[in-house]
């Protein structure tokens, strides 16, 4: 004979399915699955992120490498077949690209800020190991280890050597945002920047074979109408992303890339009153 309790009970299988029932149902907050913003605010909640953060930097120096001219050169494996060098696999042994790079962090590969340096690193030291120093690739190379060292400085080390520590994105910090976005718009140096760049319309069809990261200021505010920033430093970023991609499609003397120069400067001064311009590259 059967004892008491060894039937589970209705509570107790209505208990159960209830349990697996909530463990297939859609997460709190990511319910707007088509929405890239709000995935990456669902996945901001739940992630074990601190102030200062080293992967959140990492990302933003990643961010602006891929927006120089002088990472077109780096961005994806090298093929020695298409690009003409059979001989590129026996010269580099370590081969790495910031494509690469870029999956690496979205996987959490690196476990400390050095790996991730030592990537890029490898990247120049394998650019420099096969082209010679009077090539257009080696002096591409140099040109983007100038920029990475400014930005690796600027985002990997504050006043006592660490890493800055974010600043929240509280209501005070959207309000702030919002206003400085807004004077932004406002200015007549903002037209090309405004909206999303339609290559079509806009008459430029290799705009998104160059510009692989591209942003403007009305992304940036539905951005902040959704709260997907989490912290400052990634509202700049998305700014410093703007002014990136205009200097990387835009040759110096265009009237666009006058108009980059020109937001550039507004924004600095505008960060500058809260010191939020520590996270935005400046001439110095």
């Amino acid at each position: 004979a059967k004892r008491a309790g060894d039937t589970p009970t209705s509570e107790a299988k209505k208990a159960r399915r209830a349990s697996k029932n909530k463990a297939k149902a859609k997460p709190s907050g990511a319910d707007e699955l088509d929405d890239p913003d709000a995935i990456m605010a669902y996945l901001d909640d739940h992630a074990q992120v601190t102030e200062g953060d080293w992967r959140l930097a990492c990302r933003r120096v990643l961010q602006q490498l891929q927006a120089q001219p002088s990472a077109l050169e780096f961005m994806v494996p090298v093929d020695p077949v298409k690009q003409g060098v059979p001989t590129y696999f026996d010269i580099v042994k370590n081969p790495m690209d910031l494509g690469t790079i870029r999956k690496r962090l979205d996987r959490s590969h690196y476990t400390s800020p050095d790996q991730f340096r030592d990537d890029v690193m490898l990247v120049l030291d394998n650019c420099f190991l096969f082209n010679p120093p009077d090539t257009f690739v080696h002096a591409q190379g140099r040109a983007l280890q100038l920029v990475f060292e400014r930005v690796w400085a600027q985002q990997m080390h504050g006043p006592t050597g660490g890493i800055p520590p974010d600043l929240p994105m509280d209501d005070a910090a959207v309000d702030r945002a919002r206003s400085i976005l807004a004077r932004l718009k406002r200015d007549e140096s903002a037209w090309p920047f405004v909206r999303p760049v339609d290559p079509v319309a806009l008459g430029v069809p290799t705009y998104f074979d160059i510009v692989k990261n591209p942003m403007d200021l009305s992304t940036i505010q539905k951005r902040l109408a959704k709260r997907a920033y989490k912290c400052v430093a990634d509202f700049v970023a998305d700014i410093q992303l703007i002014i990136d991609d205009c200097f990387l499609f835009n040759l110096p003397g265009s009237p666009v890339n006058a108009c980059g120069v020109a937001l550039r400067d507004l924004a600095a001064s505008l960060l500058r009153q809260d010191n939020w311009v520590q996270w935005l590259s400046v001439p110095s």
